[in-house]
């Protein structure tokens, strides 16, 4: 009979032993992890829903769902961020964490680079959602040009000009540069020029004009239309009438071709345009 030789088990036994001291040990630091993990989870839930229903109330020139969806990602993204850098910390494992931080870093610069318009103009296009310098279906002139708003995303602003042109503007160009809202207030005044005959009567022309204006639709009587004479040449009288429009109740473009004939056609009647 060939003897068996003795095995020893001390080895293994001493392996498990080592395995079940380690988990032991760090049991405490899983269990504060998996308390990191809920805590993170609800927290990213809290925050993402807080900020759909933030930029949800600000986005009222913004016609475009995706932007408050966007933002509830952004929240989340960040909160797991957060939490998954405390939970290598819990771990231990903070040479990893800061080596995650630092490539997290590196990657958002190149990607700033790379993408920089786009990211700028849905910078602007969040700007402008929460100052809201214009809404839809208000004119507006920004960059050289002036026109309706009848569009609004995360990359341009869209103008239908009165020459019938449809003008798309980068948001980030609208958001730095200079820009005129002639809906924002309910009341804008407007200026008609007319030229009188050198000899006519200043006086009279002025009644008439004004007279003239207040039965004009859309002219409000308060503040009431008034003249002036802004120019004296030796053919001509240059005399400028001015009158106030509620932009709520009656369109600027329509009352003020209208004022125009009318007072042309009262002043001729009078003999006192110049032809």
């Amino acid at each position: 009979m060939i003897p068996v030789a003795a095995v020893s088990l001390q080895p293994a036994l001493d392996s498990a032993q080592e395995l079940v001291r380690a988990a032991v040990a760090i049991l405490p630091r899983v269990v504060l992890a998996a308390a990191v993990i809920g805590l993170t989870g609800f927290a990213s839930g809290v925050v993402s829903r807080g900020a759909r229903a933030l930029v949800d109330r600000q986005n009222r020139i913004v016609q475009d769902p995706f932007l408050p969806d966007l933002a509830a990602s952004v929240a989340r993204f960040v909160c797991w961020g957060v939490g998954l850098v405390l939970i290598l910390h819990v771990l231990g494992w903070a040479g990893v964490a800061r080596t995650a931080v630092a490539s997290v870093g590196i990657a958002g610069v190149a990607l700033g680079f790379a993408f920089r318009d786009i990211v700028e103009n849905f910078v602007a296009s969040v700007l402008l959602s929460i100052h809201r310098p214009f809404e839809v279906g208000q004119v507006i002139e920004t960059n050289g040009f002036k026109g309706r708003v009848a569009g609004f995303d995360l990359r341009t602003t869209l103008l239908h000009t009165d020459a019938g042109l449809e003008v798309q503007i980068p948001n980030a160009e609208v958001y730095k540069k200079p820009l005129v809202n002639f809906s924002k207030l309910p009341v804008r005044q407007s200026t008609v020029e007319v030229r009188l005959p050198p000899t006519a009567p200043l006086d009279r022309a002025v009644e008439v004009g004004v007279e003239a204006l207040f039965g004009v639709p859309g002219v409000l009587d308060s503040p009431p239309p008034r003249a002036r004479l802004v120019q004296v040449q030796p053919d001509a009288l240059a005399v400028a009438f001015t009158f106030s429009v509620d932009q709520r109740r009656a369109e600027l473009d329509t009352v003020e071709p209208a004022a125009r004939a009318v007072l042309r056609r009262v002043l001729d009647r009078e003999g006192l345009l110049r032809g």
